[in-house]
């Protein structure tokens, strides 16, 4: 039984001592291969000056990479027609051009060594009984795992198997492999990694891993066994979704929905070989070092459940207070009351207390004002509470001036403080925008996030404090309001 990754290791290295030994070796290869350990073996043989080795795609972007991918197709190409390894005086030209002459001078057109394990050698390989059976088993379990999902293996369109995948297969379950080809899969087609990232979300990766260099320094090192900094990793990507614009919430998502399929990728502290590749396809594409992508990675991968959580329930709650229309409704959580006091204008929180902003006739100045909760407003409370359990909706009614706004901002504030909802949709006039709301309504049942986050509460209040800031003054009714109510209650009923 044969190891044919060990006998093509062993040839290459023998073509390059006959062909190459008085002169100089360009080495070219994908990522991940053996061509790594074969240069350091043939520079402590031939001399450091004389061997030389290039990885396509480890600096200069996604269109220098394509064309060494066609470069090495083609002097495989001639090598595979028996032409031998001849490099004409045009591909020379090219292969200066995209290499420059540290690393194309003095070498000879017979002595550019393509090496990889083309994917139609690994099925090969694969079916042939005369391989080493452990070999043979892992090949077929990559091959067959990826083409029964119409899939390979591809690197700017060089379709191969890295070793370092084989071996890691011949130690693996099939599960495994399996879960290892579903994963990378997902992850290479959701970023787009073979076609070239989204712009929307390679604009706010960029900005991400210049976010995380700041932070944390480390990310940049270059270490063989990266450390375990997905702790911090958590704090800063907390930290970046809170300075996210709006049209940046969509793509950051798509990087973080990649998450959980990246933890089936991950090899202790580190990523195993598919990981890895996907780490050098980022770093292609948003040229940047392969170190930090890579770590980047391990950082996700090992981000703890709940930390992912955290991280998931954020994105959530800014895209779906994003969904406001100004004028119309405005979706507020917690922090409405907390942070930017904006749920019901006129009333905020500090120190666990509720406070209104109330006006002395006379006067222009606002001033805050403690609610008083006695008894018998703490039992109008409980009521709209009870009405609100029992049938879904509460209507408070009343003359002008009674405390109506005051009671329903009591009344939401105890709602979201105690967690019975996660969020409120200040709804301020549907007169001309009810499908958008109703498409809101949509959307949020839509996502199931009624399944995670409970119910929406909505709250139509057609008055303010501001409304009563200046008691000597008359106002009138907000327009819009019976078709607000109108749109309201038809979808209540719905």
């Amino acid at each position: 039984m044969v190891d044919p990754l060990v006998e093509y290791y062993e040839g290459v290295k023998g073509l390059i001592r006959d062909k190459c030994g008085d002169g100089a070796v360009l080495i070219l290869s994908p990522p991940l291969t053996r061509a790594d350990k074969l240069a350091d073996e043939l520079m402590k043989e031939l001399g450091k000056d004389k061997v030389r080795h290039y990885t396509i795609g480890s600096e200069g972007g996604r269109e220098k990479a394509k064309s060494l991918a066609d470069a090495l197709k083609r002097i495989r190409g001639s090598m595979m027609e028996s032409e031998g390894l001849v490099v004409d005086e045009e591909l020379m030209r090219e292969l200066r051009a995209l290499l420059g002459d540290y690393l194309v001078g003095g070498v000879k057109p017979d002595c550019f060594i393509p090496y990889y394990i083309s994917w139609e050698e690994a099925r090969r390989y694969a079916s042939d009984e005369n391989v080493d059976e452990k070999v043979r088993d892992a090949l077929r379990l990559i091959t067959k795992g990826f083409e029964s999902r119409s899939r390979r293996i591809t690197w700017f369109g060089l379709d191969y198997i890295p070793e370092k995948l084989v071996e890691e297969a011949m130690s693996a379950k099939s599960e495994d492999v399996e879960r290892w080809i579903d994963a990378y899969l997902y992850i290479v087609s959701k970023l787009n990694l073979d076609g070239g990232f989204l712009h929307e979300v390679k604009m706010v990766f960029k900005r991400f891993i210049g976010f995380i260099e700041t932070s944390l320094p480390v990310i940049g090192k270059v270490m063989h066994v990266v450390p375990e900094p997905s702790m911090q990793m958590g704090a800063v990507t907390l930290s970046f979704i809170n300075s996210l614009a709006k049209d940046e919430v969509h793509a950051f998502r798509d990087i973080i929905d990649t998450v959980r399929h990246l933890k089936a990728l991950r090899s202790g502290g580190d990523l195993n070989t598919l990981g890895k590749l996907i780490a050098h396809k980022l770093a292609v594409d948003m040229e940047i070092p392969y170190e930090i992508a890579r770590n980047v990675l391990v950082g996700f991968a090992g981000l703890a459940d709940d930390v992912l959580r955290d991280i998931e329930e954020r994105l959530d709650i800014i895209e779906i207070k994003s969904q406001s229309i100004e004028g119309a409704f405005r979706v507020y959580d917690k922090g409405g009351f907390e942070s930017d006091a904006e749920a019901h204008p006129g009333f905020f929180i500090i120190n666990d207390e509720l406070l209104i902003s109330g006006g002395v006739i006379g006067r222009s100045a606002l001033e805050p004002y403690k609610v008083v909760t006695i008894r018998g407003f703490n039992d109008l409370r409980n009521e709209a509470l009870k009405r609100l359990d029992n049938e879904g909706v509460a209507v408070l009614v009343g003359p002008r001036g009674i405390g109506k706004t005051t009671l329903a901002t009591y009344t939401t504030w105890t709602l979201l403080r105690e967690g019975r909802f996660r969020f409120m949709v200040n709804v301020k006039d549907l007169e001309e925008v009810g499908t958008e709301f109703t498409g809101f309504i949509g959307y949020y049942l839509g996502n199931k996030y009624d399944d995670k986050y409970g119910n929406l509460l909505v709250v139509y209040d057609p008055s303010t404090t501001k409304t009563y800031s200046l008691a000597d003054k008359k106002t009138e009714a907000p327009k819009g309001i019976s078709s607000t109510i109108d749109t309201l209650l038809r979808y209540v009923a719905e």
